[in-house]
């Protein structure tokens, strides 16, 4: 089986990301090159290209900032307050932090890509995320850290959200129909894996690889409890206990669940290559 390496899968998955998240166009687009105070988003000196009217605006920016720098820090004590896009603006995140060091520190507007690196904020809001790769957003702000409208679709294994001060209480009912996963709908224990996170003070969450799709309650076991899910929606759409996917709940995915009766397989025999969807396109092979 020939297996493309970590930094290939990671370009195929990016360069389909960004088609469709990145606007079409003559916006602006800067690169971070650390060359000002190397630290300040509005210091135009640390980009690569001239943005629009000669500065950069925080309260309305219409540029597509990218950082790809592995060591980049972006943020600190200046110019850390809240990246507020406009127009077609946004961030694309290959590599690098974007750091926080106070309150009041958010992404407003625009959309967020991330194949790696990692965000860090208070809040997002009215945002459009795509998170694929290793690109991880730490927030910390409680109650609401994501609110108005904002939007998470989540595309790798690796990749994720660190809720510094949400339980996974507190994200199940606040924010995860925030979420999706490639497209789908998120189903704690089906797709979505919640852990605790911060000295159990918040959670991290992530994709759930569906290596036992008759397990409809997530308990890593298919038995009466999956058997009494799969009954109540029988002849109905519901996704959670559609086993084969087609869409209706029906005789083919008793079938499946009976054949699966037991304890599900494990984690090592599915590969960290990124979504499922992902593992079919760049192992075709595995069984």
């Amino acid at each position: 089986m020939d297996v493309l390496p970590v930094s290939a899968s990671i370009s195929i998955i990016v360069a389909s990301a960004a088609l469709a998240a990145m606007p079409s166009g003559g916006t602006t687009t800067l690169i971070w090159t650390g060359d000002g105070d190397g630290v300040s988003v509005a210091d135009e000196a640390n980009w690569s290209g001239t943005p629009d009217g000669g500065v950069i605006d925080l309260s309305s920016i219409t540029e597509i900032l990218v950082i790809d720098d592995a060591l980049a820090m972006v943020g600190g004590p200046t110019g850390s307050a809240t990246l507020n896009f406009s127009g077609e603006g946004g961030l694309v995140v290959h590599a690098g932090t974007l750091t926080r060091s106070g309150s009041n520190q958010a992404i407003e507007n625009g959309f967020l890509l991330m194949a790696g690196g990692t965000v860090k904020r208070q809040w997002i809001s009215r945002c459009s995320v795509r998170l694929e790769g290793t690109g991880r957003v730490e927030l910390s702000g409680g109650n609401d850290p994501l609110p108005n409208g904002t939007v998470i679709d989540l595309g790798s294994m690796r990749a994720g959200v660190d809720f510094l001060n949400e339980t996974p209480g507190d994200v199940v009912v606040e924010h995860l129909a925030k979420f999706s996963v490639n497209g789908s709908a998120p189903i704690v224990g089906k797709n979505i894996l919640l852990e605790t996170f911060n000295g159990g003070l918040g959670c991290s969450l992530s994709i759930l690889p569906d290596i036992c799709p008759a397990d409809l309650n997530g308990d890593l076991s298919v038995n009466g409890a999956d058997l009494g899910i799969l009954l109540g929606a029988f002849g109905t759409a519901s996704e959670q206990a559609d086993v084969d996917g087609n869409g209706t709940v029906d005789g083919a995915d008793l079938g499946l669940m009976l054949g699966a009766w037991g304890a599900c397989p494990t984690g090592p025999d599915v590969p960290d290559c990124g979504s499922p969807k992902h593992c079919e396109i760049l192992y075709p092979d595995l069984p």
